[in-house]
């Protein structure tokens, strides 16, 4: 997965950043390329966790026992995990704004509260006359206004009044029947119990979905992963056999040979749970080139070999 830089959350947004430690792959810790799911219901990277089972056949986290053969790929996480990526950096600008936006309304109310203070005692006086005086004249109109029969006169019966109280009042009375007795009617596409209120679009998609299964009938072909060899039991003509089957050089010593192949293997079922697996072209290559780096590392000096 490619890197990307860190980003600190605020407190409010905490629940993000535990998102985005769920993402992140508890070998590698990075995010997750190409997850994979155990049976304990932990995700791991594929390369990183099959990698890992070469030296402990356990889950990382909870240690049950765990076998390669029990991986199965999270394309549910997957998705998740690429418009996670793609939006993170827009939510830290978000964020950023919001922060900006609040402290800008901070300084202004604070800013306007000293104002009203000042002018406050000022106003005090000349603010009382006029507020008396449209006291005054506001009474004086709606006398004026009133009809003869005053006392008696019934809103209800006023055409300028509007009747939007009685309304909203029946409208809550029709909703609220109509929220206590939904009806359930069953889909004729998928035979689910749906509202009628959704069931027009529930039966739209429904149809899209069964057209585009009847467009690809043809199962998916999935590329099979290489088999495990047991070298104690192999001689070396059988090993030979293997790598050469595979498009792997047979030069070198025993050990040399058993590596080669376990590298590549690796390799190639970690790459076989990727929905566009690279070619065997692609794969070999990388091996061959792993192994020429390993050979030159091996023939530097001690100190020098991790040094950056």
């Amino acid at each position: 997965m490619e890197k990307y830089p860190e980003i600190i959350w605020p407190v409010e947004f905490s629940e993000l950043k535990t998102i985005e430690n769920l993402l992140k792959c508890k070998i590698c810790y990075d995010y997750l390329d190409t997850p994979v799911i155990t049976p304990c219901s932990h995700n791991y990277c594929s390369l990183c966790i099959r990698k890992y089972l070469h030296y402990k056949t356990r889950c990382p986290l909870c240690f049950h026992e765990l076998f390669e053969n029990q991986l199965s790929p999270n394309r549910i996480l997957e998705e998740i995990l690429i418009n996670f990526v793609k939006v993170r950096t827009k939510l830290n600008d978000c964020m950023m704004k919001l922060n900006n936006n609040i402290n800008e309304n901070n300084i202004n109310k604070s800013e306007k509260s000293e104002t009203q203070n000042c002018n406050g005692k000022k106003n005090d006086d000349s603010g009382s006359v006029e507020t008396s005086d449209e006291k005054v004249d506001q009474g004086r109109e709606n006398i004026n206004e009133c009809p003869d029969n005053c006392d008696g006169f019934d809103e209800s019966l006023d055409p300028n009044k509007p009747t939007l109280d009685s309304d909203k009042t029946s409208q809550k009375n029709i909703n609220s029947t109509e929220n206590n007795s939904v009806e359930l009617i069953v889909c004729p596409v998928c035979h689910v119990n749906i509202p009628g209120v959704n069931l027009n679009i529930h039966i739209d998609n429904c149809s899209k979905r069964e057209a585009i299964t009847d467009i690809h009938t043809t199962p998916i072909i999935k590329r099979p992963h290489l088999p495990k060899l047991v070298f104690n039991l192999m001689k070396d003509a059988e090993l030979k056999k293997k790598l050469k089957e595979v498009g792997l050089s047979t030069k070198g010593t025993r050990k040399v040979l058993e590596l080669r192949y376990q590298r590549y293997c690796t390799l190639y079922n970690a790459e076989c749970d990727k929905n566009k697996p690279r070619s065997t072209k692609d794969l070999l290559k990388q091996c061959n080139d792993q192994e020429t780096l390993e050979k030159t590392v091996e023939t530097l000096p001690i100190s020098m070999r991790y040094k950056r």
